[in-house]
């Protein structure tokens, strides 16, 4: 299952040190992302709007039961 989801925020603080932009999203959360390339992060001005894509991925992995019966409970 893959999902992808795009959202349009204010960028509210940038931190160089930790390659971090502190962002504000349309329904009033905030949140943090780090940036992969130290250029771009550079480039980023405070108030400035950016388009944010977000990607999530679900993996399941579903294997035969050895047995249906429950083990027994050691004392």
């Amino acid at each position: 299952i893959l999902r992808a989801f795009q959202v349009v925020a204010v960028i509210i603080g940038l931190d160089l040190p930790t390659q971090s932009v502190n962002l504000l999203g349309p329904r009033g959360n905030t949140g943090s992302i780090v940036v992969q390339n130290l250029d771009n992060l550079r480039a980023l001005r405070l108030g400035e709007s950016v388009i944010i894509t977000y990607t999530e991925a679900l993996a399941l992995s579903l294997e035969k039961a050895q047995s249906l019966k429950p083990k027994p409970i050691e004392s």
